[in-house]
């Protein structure tokens, strides 16, 4: 619901109040074990059966007048909303014996992560926030648009059990982002007939954590598994039993198996644009222009038992090639990744939610668009993006290791997209609309892959750079 009033004629209020449910549930629709070979890319058997459940009440609202003088005219504005979202995730299984997976790379046993029985874990999230804006008129020829917002996010874990009855007090908040952030913008008038205009704009974003934060780190995680090592399949059945498994890899569940880094902080992007825009012809105008993202502070959860520096031992082996399979006829060569060290393989997992090193990523888009406004019948816009794309490598979990960085550039994997779109209406006789669209997409890079068994379990190797390769462009043509 929402309502908004002209209080008089400079003051403006509007206010708006909703709640966002949903409830999705995945059951498992076989109970047989379930069978994962990452080098041949095939999974059989039953799935987990889980169910999400989301409750997200929220509130906002703002206030604007006008004010005369103060050297120019301003329009501010005042603003702030509030919002509670709250998840409940049961895990059921996998509705079998075993309640796990077993791994195996090209048939070869690697890993086996057990379920250790159902659960309901429970995150939620607070958030407040406020602004206030200034779009300040100069004169007829420069607009600024300046303006602060402060973006206050508060998780906290409620009172909860584990699978076999443990118990875990409500942590209400966990810790509190209080996340201030500028916004800059000048609309100018270059050549001051109206037709030429400059705009020029700069803000900082803050992500909003979502109730994935703290499921990261919550004791009570849904799905409470270990990890072991699975190098042997005694009774030669292509699945792990009992009995078969090695050392222990990893956990999750348990409060001394997941820690929340206290200095951590929360991620945010900046952004920079220019356009300029410049009126060609009667109702033609054209635009150009360059926006900079600057994804900064990401965050995950790693095991802190295994920095970076660990692993240091190297490891040649063959790229199987296409195929998948060493020893056949497209072998591309040997390609070296790293072991952990003894001292580091042995030491027990403790996984830590913090900002993740040398995790910087940016985007840098080009855009041009011209548009015919609505004139004789008929009205088109044609546009063309075009985005560098530096996204980081390295990443949490199995990710945060020197392997994910192979064939990466500077920490980052570097590739191209873009788009164009073409768009017109057309007016017929009797009142009839012609509307056609014209989209044209790149197809999404991606770099051949393949899976590694190392030491301390399965790597995904990148076997060439992600831009070198592509899936087909797509071109959607529709009339209506």
């Amino acid at each position: 619901g929402e309502s908004h009033a002209a209080v008089t004629n400079p003051v403006y209020v509007e206010a708006r109040a909703g709640a966002y449910l949903s409830d999705a549930v995945a059951t498992f629709k076989s109970t047989d074990p379930r069978i994962v070979d990452v080098g041949a890319n095939t999974a059989r058997g039953g799935s987990v059966s889980l169910e999400r459940e989301i409750n997200r009440p929220q509130a906002n609202g703002s206030v604007s007048f006008q004010k005369a003088g103060w050297g120019g005219g301003h329009t501010f504005r005042i603003g702030g909303e509030f919002m509670t979202d709250r998840l409940v995730a049961p895990t059921v299984g996998y509705g079998n014996p075993c309640n796990c997976v077993s791994t195996l790379n090209n048939g070869v046993p690697t890993l086996v992560q057990i379920l250790l029985g159902p659960n309901v874990s429970r995150n939620n999230l607070t958030t407040a926030a406020g602004f206030v804006d200034d779009t300040w008129r100069l004169t007829s020829r420069m607009t600024l648009s300046l303006g602060v917002r402060l973006d206050r996010y508060q998780p906290s874990l409620p009172e909860q059990q584990g699978p076999a009855g443990q118990t875990f007090a409500a942590q209400d908040p966990v810790l509190t982002f209080n996340n201030w952030a500028p916004r800059a913008g000048m609309n100018a008038d270059l050549t001051g007939d109206g037709r030429t205009v400059l705009k020029l704009h700069y803000g900082q974003f803050w992500v909003y954590p979502g109730t994935n934060f703290t499921s990261v780190f919550n004791p009570n995680p849904s799905g409470w598994s270990q990890t072991y090592a699975w190098t042997t399949d005694a009774n030669a059945n292509g699945r792990w039993d009992p009995g078969e498994e090695g050392r222990l890899i990893a956990v999750s569940g348990g409060g001394t198996s997941t820690r929340l880094d206290p200095d951590i902080q929360n991620t945010y992007v900046r952004q920079a644009s220019a356009y300029v825009e410049r009126e060609v012809a009667p109702d033609f105008g054209v635009r150009t222009g360059v926006v900079v993202n600057a994804k900064r502070q990401p965050y995950g959860a790693i095991n802190v038992s295994r920095p970076l520096g660990a692993y240091s031992v190297p490891v040649p082996f063959v790229d199987p090639g296409p195929d998948g399979l060493v020893g056949s006829a497209d072998d591309t060569g040997t390609v070296t990744a790293y072991n952990l060290t003894a001292a580091s393989l042995s030491a027990a997992p403790v996984n830590l939610t913090m900002n993740l090193p040398d995790s910087n990523s940016e985007y840098y888009t080009w855009e041009i668009t011209a548009t015919k406004r609505q004139r004789r019948g008929w009205s088109l816009l044609a546009s063309v993006t075009h985005t560098w794309n530096h996204e980081a490598a390295l990443g949490a979990g199995n990710d945060f290791t020197p392997n994910a960085l192979i064939n990466a550039t500077h920490n980052q994997d570097r590739f191209r997209t873009w788009q164009a779109k073409l768009h017109g209406t057309i007016n017929l006789p009797w009142q009839f609309l012609v509307v056609p669209v014209v989209r044209h997409q790149s197809g999404t890079p991606f770099a051949r892959t393949f899976v590694q068994t190392l030491n301390y379990g399965n790597a995904t190797i990148k076997a060439e750079p992600i831009a070198a390769n592509r899936t087909p462009d797509i071109t959607i043509v529709d009339v209506r």
